[in-house]
């Protein structure tokens, strides 16, 4: 086992992995969602549990994110943090950044019950980069890091 994001190859190798084909059937909406628990993590860090309608999931992959919607019209970027079987609840790690509005909000006036809106899930924009051995144009020698 390895984490590709960040695993540096010692020798020539090659990746394969499996595509999944589901990812590109998730919908992005914008949905309700209540503030179910609030937990602090750390002294900078909130564990915000959102509960979704009953009548609607939220199916994701690993790497999405959603946006919540604030009422001023402005969003805030946050990667769920639950893995995706377990989607019960959505869950979001807020750090309090000095002058944040939304988190200076969750750090500070955000009650169990409130409501929000989001959207989601969203897929990161990444951008790939290849390494290529000069020497050989084999793809074992190729690294790609996304």
């Amino acid at each position: 086992m390895a984490l590709f994001c960040c695993a540096l190859p010692l020798s020539e190798l090659v990746i394969e992995s499996r595509e999944i084909g589901a990812i590109k059937d998730i919908a992005v909406r914008t949905m309700p969602c209540r503030v179910h628990r609030l937990e602090l993590a750390a002294p900078d860090v909130m564990i915000i549990s959102l509960k979704l309608p009953t009548t609607n999931g939220c199916s994701f992959s690993p790497g999405k994110y959603i946006d919540i919607l604030m009422k001023d019209g402005k969003r805030r970027s946050f990667s769920l943090a639950n893995a995706p079987h377990d989607d019960e609840l959505l869950q979001l790690h807020v750090r309090n950044y000095p002058g944040g509005t939304f988190s200076e909000h969750v750090f500070t006036s955000m009650k169990e019950k409130e409501i929000l809106r989001f959207e989601g899930p969203l897929a990161p924009s990444f951008c790939a980069r290849t390494r290529t051995n000069r020497s050989s144009s084999s793809p074992a020698h190729r690294l790609r890091a996304d």
